[in-house]
């Protein structure tokens, strides 16, 4: 049975048993993000790689690109991000916090780091396609979700925030621009460029105003 099948079940009978493999899944996750966590991979991939279909969205310092894997023909989101506005704007902690979580973590909720790698200019981070586009699209056009889906997304989101804080990662900058929904109607919880591992407490001020 898939990790999105075990996760939202309705086998169990009471939330007691239904308790039972959502701590297992994270006494195992937490074992499997400790080993990335301390031994983070390398370059896992290269610029020659990808064919780059067209631009995606920008921001402050990058943009993400619509690319697509020139061998196994996937689709992918790649984040490009530029090495001397990153320093000039003091985003290099942040920086290295996004990728350090992102190829660590594992979850159906949070959206997938398939590929990083660097080059004289710029880093990359090459994530899942979602192709069903952000949260926010969908309420400004419809004004609100039912009551229905508004349950539907919550249960997703708190599913994968404890899956976080089990790990003691924090996420601090969730709005509906950073959730996309996949073609299927399900949530990824992107943009962990403010996530941060912490052990107590962090004093940081972020996020969205």
């Amino acid at each position: 049975m898939s990790l999105l099948r075990r996760l939202t079940s309705k086998s169990s009978k009471t939330p007691e048993t239904a308790e039972v493999p959502m701590k297992a899944f994270l006494v195992d996750s937490k074992s499997e993000f400790e080993k990335k966590w301390e031994s983070p991979e390398k370059n896992t991939a290269s610029l020659d790689d990808f064919d780059r279909i067209k631009t995606l969205g920008t921001g402050s310092f990058g943009r993400v690109m619509l690319v697509k894997h020139k061998t196994g023909g996937q689709h992918y989101a790649m984040k490009i991000l530029d090495k001397q506005k990153v320093v000039k704007l003091k985003q290099v902690e942040h920086t290295l916090n996004e990728k350090r979580i992102l190829q660590a973590i594992k979850f159906p909720f949070l959206v997938a780091l398939t590929y990083h790698f660097k080059d004289n200019s710029n880093l990359y981070m090459v994530l899942e396609f979602v192709a069903g586009g952000e949260m926010f699209s969908h309420l400004r056009r419809i004004g609100r979700f039912s009551e229905s889906h508004s349950r539907f997304y919550g249960s997703q989101i708190v599913l994968a925030f404890e899956y976080l804080h089990y790990l003691d990662i924090i996420y601090r900058d969730l709005k509906p621009e950073n959730i996309l929904i996949d073609t299927t109607g399900y949530l990824k919880v992107t943009d962990f460029g403010f996530a941060k591992r912490v052990k107590g407490r962090t004093w940081t001020l972020c996020g969205t105003p």
